[in-house]
């Protein structure tokens, strides 16, 4: 074997950016950026690409978000509501060029929009209910959560309903 010295290349070849989830808004995903600290205090990244796509569309191609970032924290907007997207980043060491990319997240979920505070308290707490299970995952628990949601507005009307019935009833009682 020659001398033990980090050839050009190197450093950049094992720098495998890792991709940690901070959180998530209904059309953002905020994450950050890891380097290896034994490669980072030999080679300092002097900037990073962040690619992304969405997670269900197994051949989408990945598209840059952008290829000059600074900051190790980053935030990709203009995001879909409630829909999965996978990313994966890699570093720019001067003087060696791009690393490869890093490992790519597992489907982060955006979450459903806010709903205005003027929205009915009952149908808050389904949306709040719904949100909570689509951070637990995929496409089962959304149609659960949209027939939760449908049940708890029929529960709803219904309990609505039957106050007003009781209400008048009570006016015809009055009438007598």
């Amino acid at each position: 074997g020659g001398p033990s010295m980090q050839g050009p290349g190197e450093v950049a070849a094992a720098m495998k950016v890792e991709i940690r989830f901070v959180k998530a808004s209904a059309s953002a995903i905020t994450l950050d950026l890891h380097v290896p600290a034994h490669l980072e205090a030999i080679a300092k990244p002097e900037r990073f690409e962040l690619q992304w796509r969405e997670a269900k569309r197994e051949d989408d191609s990945w598209a840059t978000a952008s290829s000059s970032l600074k900051l190790r924290r980053c935030t990709k907007g203009n995001l879909k509501h409630r829909t999965g997207y996978m990313f994966r980043a890699r570093a720019f060491v001067a003087g060696e060029g791009w690393s490869e990319f890093g490992p790519e997240t597992k489907p982060l979920l955006t979450t459903l929009p806010e709903v205005p505070e003027t929205c009915s308290e009952g149908l808050r707490v389904a949306a709040i209910v719904a949100a909570a299970q689509s951070e637990k995952e995929t496409e089962k628990s959304e149609t659960s959560a949209r027939l939760s949601a449908r049940r708890e507005a029929q529960l709803l009307k219904f309990v609505e309903r039957k106050a007003a019935a009781a209400a008048s009833m009570q006016a015809a009682v009055k009438a007598l």
